[in-house]
């Protein structure tokens, strides 16, 4: 059981989450188009339904 929380595969699953959040952030900005617009975005809360 000792194999399993080894440094190695800290260091694999601490690589892994980083390449995803750097491949994630890179598609996400490729994607973007245009300025962001907030108000499109926006949904209004009211008490009312």
């Amino acid at each position: 059981m000792n194999w399993l929380f080894s440094i190695h595969w800290v260091i694999i699953a601490s690589v892994w989450y980083f390449g995803n959040g750097i491949l994630h952030s890179a598609t996400v900005l490729i994607q973007h188009k245009g300025k962001y617009d907030l108000k499109k975005n926006y949904i209004p809360i009211t008490d009312s339904y």
